[in-house]
């Protein structure tokens, strides 16, 4: 589940403009996400849509993604995902503090703006590190991760945590107590691996722009 007391809480996908379900290719300009991702990062953030990106939009637009393939089960033959383990409770802020950066003619770096996800295993500032075990979900890290920490300087918007095998354990699946198993965003039935899964489907699901994962022991 994503969790009501460290991430955004399901009920806010209601108040999501033209949110539906039932039509996850959401459009901008006639370019569906898809399109926009093959992309890089940094190229989206120079040149998406012919002008910069709007991060509270494209925020949106991955969290409409999100309403449509993390959990649901309306989508039928389309499995529930399960690849989001918590939402950065300050993600909608956050973007719309990079809106309001760009409007003062500020940019922080090449990756302003710009959604990502994190596997539940870095620390995230005020998120829980619980390596995807529910004993540890209240277990709120300080600080950021190295990497976090140069991606914010970068501009990058944290979205939140990626699901991931229990204590990052398996090589073979990603199935934690919080979120349960990850599944394959394009094989019914099929797993991603692990133990960084939810990263991988994540970014081959279009529900945020990039992702990074870890590796243990042959991940």
């Amino acid at each position: 589940m994503i969790s009501q007391n460290h991430g955004i809480p399901l009920t806010y996908f209601n108040k999501l403009p033209e949110s539906n379900p039932d039509r996850p290719e959401i459009q901008r300009n006639g370019k569906t996400l898809r399109q926009l991702d093959n992309k890089t990062a940094e190229g989206m953030a120079v040149a998406q849509w012919g002008v910069p990106p709007k991060p509270v939009e494209l925020v949106n637009l991955y969290l409409r993604r999100i309403q449509a393939y993390n959990k649901s089960s309306t989508l039928s033959p389309v499995q529930p995902l399960n690849a989001i383990l918590f939402l950065n409770p300050d993600l909608l802020e956050d973007a719309a503090q990079a809106d309001r950066l760009r409007k003062q003619g500020i940019v922080l770096g090449p990756l302003h703006g710009i959604p990502f996800l994190v596997k539940g295993s870095f620390p995230i500032k005020d998120m829980p590190l619980s390596g995807g075990v529910t004993a540890w979900r209240n277990v709120i890290s300080n600080k950021d991760t190295w990497a976090v920490e140069k991606l914010r300087q970068a501009g990058a918007i944290v979205m939140g945590q990626a699901n991931m095998d229990n204590w990052a354990s398996s090589a073979t699946s990603s199935t934690s107590q919080i979120a349960g198993t990850v599944r394959s965003a394009y094989l019914q039935g099929a797993l991603p691996g692990g133990s960084s899964g939810g990263s991988g489907v994540a970014a081959g699901a279009y529900l945020t722009n990039f992702t990074f994962g870890g590796e243990t022991g042959g991940s």
